[in-house]
């Protein structure tokens, strides 16, 4: 139903109002013209009374249940509207918050690609990739506002999310000291420090990648 529809009495409900008035009217016609003993000189005026309390009070109630039906109608409106916004405003905050987690869920096989490399790969080289790498994950965080959106299951794997990226960027950021005195002749490819680097980033990336499925599936939700 439209709007404009749903503002305006249906056809066969204004007959029928039409109809009561006009013959309540008549009524009120006759008597005020004729007397209340001519046309209805068969009926008492006790029972006259009756009839036209009975009828007003139809009519009042008629227009009282229109009324209410229409309020009924337009509050629905308003609640559906209030219901598509407010969906709308998780989609977003979900595809938000999903967003954030690419880079971390992709990150393990972009390292991974050093081990295959055909010649060694410098410290310097990989330090400073890494250093790229911290710059781009330690901002991420997820604020009570970002919380409110998620169920229980999506809590749980970004509370195991957000502990494999803490361990990722503290080992990272030690990466230098893990690599001691061998920086000199450091090949990433080899390297028990670059290795420990890389189990923690596929960890971090496994739960990453759960947490982003707990996302698709509340957006999913959330469209319904």
């Amino acid at each position: 139903m439209s709007k404009a529809q749903a503002d305006h009495v249906p056809r066969r409900d204004a007959g029928i109002a039409c109809v009561i008035s006009m013959a309540f009217g008549a009524v009120l016609t006759a008597i005020a013209l004729v007397g209340s003993d001519v046309p209805l000189k068969c009926v008492e005026g006790g029972n006259l009374a009756d009839w036209l309390a009975a009828a007003g009070t139809w009519i009042i109630g008629y227009a009282a249940w229109r009324v209410t039906r229409d309020a009924h109608f337009q509050r629905s409106r308003e609640v559906a509207a209030a219901e598509s916004k407010e969906r709308e405003a998780k989609r977003s905050r979900l595809r938000d918050i999903r967003f954030r987690t690419g880079n971390a869920t992709g990150l393990y096989e972009s390292l991974a690609t050093v081990l295959k490399q055909k010649t060694a790969v410098n410290f310097a080289t990989v330090n400073a990739v890494l250093q790229v790498v911290v710059e781009g994950l330690d901002p991420l965080s997820w604020n009570d506002s970002d919380r409110r959106y998620l169920d229980v299951d999506a809590l749980r794997t970004l509370a195991k999310f957000t502990v494999d990226l803490r361990i990722f960027l503290s080992t990272v950021k030690q990466f230098g000291d893990l690599v001691g005195e061998g920086k000199a002749t450091f090949d990433a490819r080899t390297s028990p420090a670059f290795s420990t680097v890389i189990d923690y980033a596929k960890e971090m990336s496994i739960s990453g990648m759960q947490f982003t499925r707990e996302c698709d599936r509340l957006y999913e939700l959330a469209q319904v």
